[in-house]
């Protein structure tokens, strides 16, 4: 980006005086062409609102940035801490599950106890009287009982199978849970992390210019950072 008008009527004066010839007998003066002179200096006073111009609209437009970037943090930050108050009540509700299959288990394993135990004293019962009567009765009640016990474990298989599936479904679909949380939350730390990036490199220039004092101001620097036209 080239130089502003400003700076390079300041450089045009300087060469100006530098090709002014010194009167006889002196090295540090000069004679110099007023009206040539006057006419460099009006440029300088004309361009010098169009400059302060410039570097304003300048400023509004950083500020316009700075302002959307912050805009667009926030609302990403918002949105992160819904998602992760959302995962925390998924969360709740995965803790809540699994209370209730361990209950469920603890039941299903308490009531086939109960009924092996329970088998096993009516078959014994069985068994006892059957003998007390006769040796074909003591053969049935072998019989009977063998069918009662293999009856009760088959029973308590199934509920046992049961609650298998019912845990081994609740674990796949709390994994599913966590693994989109996790995405989304990863999204949303990228996506934060670029709008800082960007509002870094959008403000590092500009900001410096803005913190310089009244005297830096009263005479800027030449600067590659901004376009400008001379016919504007």
């Amino acid at each position: 980006m080239g130089a502003s008008r400003i700076e390079q009527i300041i450089e045009d004066i300087y060469d100006f005086i530098d090709g002014c010839k010194s009167p006889a007998l002196s090295s540090n003066k000069v004679i110099v062409p007023k009206d040539t002179l006057y006419d460099l200096l009006d440029d300088l006073r004309l361009r010098t609102p169009e400059e302060i111009k410039r570097y304003q609209k300048i400023i509004a437009n950083r500020d316009t940035i700075i302002s959307d970037a912050e805009a667009k943090a926030e609302a990403t930050i918002a949105e992160a801490e819904e998602k992760a108050k959302k995962m925390l009540e998924e969360n709740e509700i995965m803790h809540q599950a699994f209370a209730q299959a361990n209950e469920l288990v603890s039941s299903a394993n308490e009531k086939a106890n109960a009924i092996l135990e329970s088998a096993k004293a009516e078959a014994a019962e069985m068994l006892r009287s059957a003998k007390e009567n006769s040796d074909n009765m003591v053969n049935t009640a072998k019989a009977e009982s063998d069918s009662m016990v293999s009856e009760s474990y088959a029973y308590a298989n199934d509920l046992l199978f049961m609650i298998e599936n019912v845990l081994n479904t609740t674990v796949t679909e709390t994994k599913s849970r966590f693994d989109a949380v996790y995405s989304t939350l990863n999204n949303s730390l990228n996506v934060v992390r670029d709008n800082r990036e960007q509002i870094n490199r959008q403000t590092v220039g500009p900001v410096n210019q803005a913190e310089e004092g009244p005297a830096e101001a009263a005479k800027p620097e030449k600067t590659d950072d901004f376009d400008y036209d001379d016919n504007k």
